[in-house]
């Protein structure tokens, strides 16, 4: 939990593009066009939060955890 702690208070994360979560919404889009019922998604590790604000907006209902109370905070400032 330390490195992460750290990580955050010296910005890392702050690079807020979706690119480390766009395999995983491609799938997930997919596998709903497929007809899987894909309702909810628990993003554990979630970062800046980014992935969790594209679900919502893709229809999907998603929370976010991470260990690193900075990411928690970060993803927060951006998606209120």
């Amino acid at each position: 939990k330390e490195l992460y702690e750290a990580l955050y208070a010296t910005g890392w994360g702050k690079d807020t593009r979706v690119s480390q979560g766009a395999k995983l919404l491609h799938t997930i889009r997919n596998m709903r066009r497929q007809g899987a019922a894909i309702d909810s998604v628990l993003d554990v590790g979630c970062s800046h939060g980014n992935v969790v604000a594209e679900l919502w907006q893709s229809g999907i209902v998603a929370s976010g955890v991470d260990i690193a109370r900075g990411a928690a905070d970060l993803a927060t400032s951006l998606h209120k």
